[in-house]
């Protein structure tokens, strides 16, 4: 049926494009990839240490304890707009809360929305139309258990719908429904030499508690591994692939805080987890933290460098750059974002000029979205 390749060119574009944003395409459900923040955006994603909102949901579990008491985030994408598909947009929302001598939790939701699709039969009948989308509802705890160090880990439910109506190819069935669980994990060093940093507040605590919201000054460093779990299949167990697994290390460094003016710089290094065979299978996650370094040892790393200015503690900006190898991707791409409103309270814009290569025409992907972090 018509339908079906519309929605394999329709995925095959979603998932090429998070492909190249990872060096890598070999995985199920690649949309938990996708940067949901819009101040994570225009740093790059280098946010693995730097996150001090309800952002940590994604970036690393173990930096929710930077939450004093409530935070939330709403962030809007319009996804690959340069595929010119109006429907197609990701949305996300997290909510972070501490509890007194509990420990602090994040409660996130993402959805990616692939629009409505019409269903044809083999001779071009319309037959209906369906909507297709994939979504994750994650809930994290974290625990600061010394001064300088904090422990975080999240559990995911995930649900891919592609459609919903049975689909006969060859001998095979399947609804084009998938669901599988992920677990991630997180650790926080912070307050590291924080004599590198020129810190001098003169204003009352009162400013500071309604305006300013930081990561702590001096040298901070941030560990996680993201969408550990079994793997994904739409027809058997055969047929499954893995899950987009992410590792992250992170290192951020805020060497200048004043109520006037803050200055921070973080850098992110990430790799995919993911061993795939020649034959179509796949190492389990857990084999996969070792065999994925088989072949390319860390040439398939990314590198994400973030520089954040902010500006009596009113106006913030941000401004990122991404690496990938040449023979893995080979892209290079600076961000850019900023935010208004204190930092507790906050409207933030980002964007990203993609590089033109064989994938891509040049365009710019805006983000947008509403932070509270108190």
């Amino acid at each position: 049926m018509k339908i079906i390749y519309r929605l394999l060119i329709l995925v095959s574009l979603i998932s090429l494009t998070i492909a190249n944003l990872f060096a890598q395409g070999e995985a199920a459900v690649p949309f938990l990839l996708i940067d949901p923040s819009a101040k994570g955006n225009a740093m790059a994603g280098a946010m693995g240490s730097v996150t001090n909102d309800a952002s940590a949901n994604f970036y690393n579990p173990a930096c929710l304890v930077r939450t004093k008491y409530i935070s939330a985030e709403s962030n809007h994408i319009r996804w690959v707009p340069q595929f010119n598909f109006d429907n197609l947009h990701y949305d996300q929302t997290s909510v972070a809360f501490r509890i007194p001598k509990a420990g602090h939790f994040g409660i996130s939701f993402c959805r990616l929305d692939l629009g409505e699709n019409v269903r044809t039969d083999e001779t071009g009948q319309e037959l209906g139309t369906f909507d297709s989308y994939e979504w994750a509802f994650s809930i994290g705890y974290a625990y600061r258990f010394s001064k300088y160090a904090a422990i975080g880990i999240n559990f995911k439910l995930i649900q891919s719908n592609l459609r919903d109506f049975n689909v006969s190819v060859g001998s095979e069935e399947g609804d084009g429904k998938a669901t599988g669980y992920a677990f991630d994990i997180g650790l926080l060093f912070e307050n590291i030499f924080t004599e590198s940093c020129y810190y001098n507040r003169t204003l009352d605590k009162m400013y500071s508690k309604w305006f300013i919201h930081r990561p702590p000054p001096g040298l901070n460093l941030g560990f996680s591994i993201s969408n550990m779990g079994p793997k994904i299949s739409y027809i058997d167990a055969d047929q499954a692939d893995p899950l987009p697994q992410n590792l992250r290390l992170a290192a951020s460094w805020n060497y200048y805080d004043t109520e006037t003016l803050c200055l921070i710089t973080s850098v992110d290094v990430q790799k995919l987890l993911i061993k795939k065979h020649p034959d179509g299978k796949s190492d389990s996650f857990i084999e996969a933290w070792f065999t994925s370094w088989d072949e390319d040892g860390v040439n398939d790393m990314t590198l994400s460098i973030g520089q954040q200015i902010s500006i009596m503690s009113m106006v913030t900006l941000r401004l990122g750059f991404f690496y990938e190898d040449p023979n893995h991707g080979d892209r290079k791409y600076y961000t850019y974002g900023f935010s208004f409103g204190p930092e507790t309270l906050s409207l933030n814009i980002s964007w990203f000029d993609e590089v033109e290569n064989e994938s891509y025409r040049d365009h710019n992907t805006w983000f947008w979205g509403l932070s509270l972090a108190y």
